[in-house]
This record gives structure tokens, C-alpha cells and sequence, in this order.
């Protein structure tokens, strides 16, 4: 009997646990969850964003022109490209000497600069600018600063001439920054230190947010006499034929956006 009654006792309570689970109240919460990354992307722009210069000579008969005569193109100041293209596919014209900006993927821009010769005038220092420029957007969703490092390439003596145009105002580099609005936010000049082209960065450094975009231009003119001070290493005149004809050097540079709350990353060049 003691076994039995242990038994129903033990039942008893089993179904008294029973019942108060089963007669509980409850409620369920879902819980579901995202989770996604920022980006950091910055590209060139649209091809409409090009502008150049170019010098041409007047080959043929062509309205509002005269044989021979030199025309100096600003684009887009005095044309917009569409124009200009017509212009020159008229086979009226010769294509002396241009400085362009293009990009065939979004990560490269190549800036030629083509048979450039002094032309005096009516322009800053003088003489003509060859400038060229393109836009340049950023895409990301991190807001970035920018580093931008180049130097210039070539063999020894040539490069050693395009050093000295960058390092005394002959050829100069520019960065505008724009927040959507026609005016710049930020303006930056080039600087050249060492045998290396940078920015001033300075407080704060260049900064970029999503939706922003970007000008870069660079200009080089060639004067016929010297401006600044000639170079010391070159025994020569006043004339700047003797040195900057034939001269045949180049560039090369990387602009690095980084996350804003990050140092600035080491820069390898090419």
C-alpha cells in the first residue's frame, strides 16, 4: 500500500505541473536584423565634365575664319565639345597643339598635353595657359578625405625641366570640391617639395561626402621669355626656346580617398 500511495502521489504532482504549463499565458517577440557596410568609391565623372585647350591653324575655307590664322579654343568657355568636335571634324582645321583631359574607366584619367608653344597675349603672366580639367565624383556612403601624391617621369634632363615648371608656377595643379552647389566648397592648390607633387592639405584636409564631386585641372604655359627666374642649372639666355623645345616628359599621380577618421595611407606610385 505505502508503494501505491507513493505512486499516486507522485502522479499527482506530475499532473499538477502539468496543468500550470498548460494553462500558462505567453507572448513571442520576432526579432529580425539587417546588417550592411558602407562604401568608399570614388570615380571620374561624367565625360560631359571635360574641358581642354587647344590651338588651331586655319587650313581651309571655313565661314567666320581666315586661312592661316591661328584660333585658340577654350572648351567650354568659347565652345562646348560637342561644337568643338564639329569644328575640327570640318577638316578646316589643323590641330597644332592641345591639352585634353580624357578617361576611358572610371578609376583613370590620362591628361595629354601635345605640342605646346608659346602664344602671347592678353593672358595671365602673358602668355597662354594650357589647361585641362575633369570631374570627378564621389559615390561612396563614408565620408572621406582625399590625399593626392604625383611625380614627374622621364629621362633625367627632361624631367629635370618639368620639375622646375611645377616647382616655379609654370605648370600648376588644382582641386575644387563641390557640395552640389555651382560654388566650391573647398579649393586646394598643388604644391611641388623634393621632387614630389602634393596637395596643401593643411586643417582641415580635403573632405568629401556622398553626392560630392570634384574639379581637376592642371595648366602648363610655356613663355617665350622667362617669368620667374631661369633655371640655374641650364647655361642659356633669356629666350626659353633653347631649353623647352623638344621637351618630352611626363607624370604620373594617385588620388586616394580614405576614411575620414583614418591617417592618411602611404601612397605607392607607379
Amino acid at each position: 500500500m505505502k508503494k501505491v500511495g507513493l505512486i499516486l502521489l507522485a502522479l499527482v504532482l506530475a499532473l499538477g505541473v502539468l496543468g500550470v504549463g498548460y494553462a500558462m499565458w505567453s507572448d513571442t517577440l520576432l526579432i529580425n536584423g539587417t546588417v550592411n557596410t558602407g562604401t568608399v568609391d570614388i570615380n571620374v565623372g561624367d565625360s560631359t565634365t571635360y574641358s581642354g585647350t587647344s590651338v588651331l591653324k586655319v587650313i581651309g575655307a571655313h565661314d567666320g575664319y581666315t586661312l592661316g590664322q591661328m584660333v585658340v579654343i577654350e572648351i567650354p568657355d568659347d565652345m562646348d565639345l560637342t561644337a568643338y568636335n564639329t569644328l575640327i571634324g570640318s577638316e578646316d582645321f589643323e590641330v597644332v597643339a592641345i591639352a585634353k583631359a580624357t578617361s576611358t574607366d572610371e578609376d583613370e584619367i590620362n591628361f595629354t598635353f601635345n605640342n605646346l608653344f608659346p602664344v602671347a597675349g592678353s593672358y595671365t603672366n602673358g602668355y597662354l595657359s594650357y589647361c585641362a580639367d575633369i570631374g570627378i565624383d564621389y559615390d561612396g556612403s563614408i565620408p572621406v578625405h582625399i590625399a593626392v601624391e604625383g611625380k614627374t617621369t622621364g629621362d633625367a634632363a627632361d624631367k629635370a625641366i618639368l620639375d622646375w615648371l611645377f616647382a616655379n608656377g609654370y605648370a600648376t595643379i588644382n582641386f575644387e570640391v563641390y557640395d552640389g552647389s555651382a560654388t566650391p566648397v573647398m579649393k586646394y592648390a598643388g604644391n611641388y617639395t623634393d621632387g614630389t607633387l602634393s596637395f596643401t592639405t593643411g586643417t582641415p584636409p580635403i573632405q568629401m561626402h556622398g553626392g560630392y564631386s570634384a574639379d581637376l585641372e592642371i595648366c602648363i604655359f610655356i613663355p617665350q621669355t622667362f617669368v620667374n627666374d631661369a633655371p640655374e642649372y641650364y647655361d642659356v639666355d633669356d629666350n626659353t626656346q633653347e631649353w623647352l623645345s623638344g621637351l618630352n616628359a611626363g607624370f604620373v599621380a594617385k588620388i586616394v580617398a580614405y576614411q575620414w577618421n583614418e591617417s592618411a595611407p602611404d601612397i605607392v606610385l607607379p
